[in-house]
């Protein structure tokens, strides 16, 4: 493909963004969530997680992105037949996660520089002898209201290598207003906003935190869609939707960070699906337009995850320096 293209990489190799179709883009297909959740946590069943696919793709899923490191599970050869067996575009992550996963695994030992060659050379190359490359960074994150110093190290890691091979950051910022601070830490080492995620912006119930993440430039992720809670969709649908009216919908992601068992149809959830079948249309009785559903699951995706001449700037508020208001969230 020419260089001069916009594209996404996938575990099958760089794709036209306009091939990408509607995205999922915070998922986790095999993911080790053990220490945390015990059985719960492990999700690992190859051929169920085909018929999951399977059942996204028949409600309209087309790419999904897999935000799942090296410390959780990730295995690109397993991404890569997942891809080819259900007919999705499959976006593989790398990175450093959250505490308490990234402690033991060389973190503290190595400098943020050292932890981006080693990204930078996945990015590039692909993850040790499977040639299979990384399409984003991330997700990296915290799991407090503040950065601890092995999780600022790995974030500042993520950042320098995002500078180096133009590829976009999805970060963890879950329950607290944390991805100002993400946000901050990024830009002081040179990333542009606009290559970005903020994610699990729909578990901070704070509008006034969504609205000055989009008017920093970022994209405001709204990634744990799950159809669990119908209180908890109803306040997302409500933070779409003012952002849309605020002007602010191209910078709105939307999924459902599918990461347990109990998130499967197989198990009893809802499975990938669920933001298609039911969450669209919820928004779509809110008054939106079938264009804006489009902005929401095809444009924004391609255009946050985009490599190549992508022109960001018209989506973006000049973003030279942090709103005032964020200095209240530190």
């Amino acid at each position: 493909m020419a260089s001069s293209a916009p594209y996404v990489e996938t575990v099958n190799g760089p794709v036209p963004v306009e091939a990408l179709g509607a995205v999922l883009p915070h998922e986790h297909l095999q993911i080790d969530l053990v220490k945390e959740w015990r059985g719960n946590g492990a999700v690992n069943n190859f051929d169920l997680a085909v018929g999951e696919l399977n059942a996204a793709r028949s409600a309209g899923c087309r790419t999904v992105v897999d935000c799942t490191t090296a410390q959780i599970g990730r295995d690109p050869r397993v991404l890569k037949r997942l891809s080819d067996a259900a007919g999705v575009h499959v976006v593989m992550g790398t990175g450093h996660y959250r505490e308490p996963y990234i402690e033991n695994y060389r973190v503290n030992a190595l400098t943020a520089r050292d932890l981006a060659d080693e990204m930078v050379a996945e990015l590039r190359d692909g993850v040790r002898d499977t040639g299979i490359r990384p399409g984003v960074i991330g997700e990296v994150g915290c799991e407090g209201a503040v950065p601890t110093a092995v999780e600022e190290r790995a974030l500042r890691a993520a950042a320098l290598a995002a500078l180096t091979t133009d590829t976009t950051i999805t970060t963890h910022a879950a329950r607290h207003p944390v991805g100002f601070e993400q946000l901050r830490l990024f830009r002081q080492e040179g990333v542009r906003p606009g290559r970005v995620i903020i994610g699990h912006c729909s578990t901070v119930h704070d509008v006034s935190y969504h609205r000055e993440l989009a008017e920093a430039g970022c994209f405001v992720q709204f990634d744990t869609v799950r159809g669990l809670s119908d209180f908890d969709d109803g306040n997302t649908a409500d933070y779409v939707l003012r952002l849309a009216e605020d002007g602010f919908l191209n910078q709105v992601l939307l999924s459902q960070d599918v990461c347990l068992r109990s998130h499967l149809t197989a198990y009893g959830g809802n499975g990938y699906g669920f933001l298609f079948t039911h969450f669209l249309p919820r928004l779509r009785d809110r008054g939106l337009t079938e264009d804006d559903l489009r902005t929401l699951t095809v444009e924004n995706p391609a255009r946050a995850l985009a490599r190549g001449p992508v022109d960001r700037a018209g989506a973006f508020a000049p973003a030279d320096d942090l709103p005032n208001d964020m200095e209240n969230h530190q």
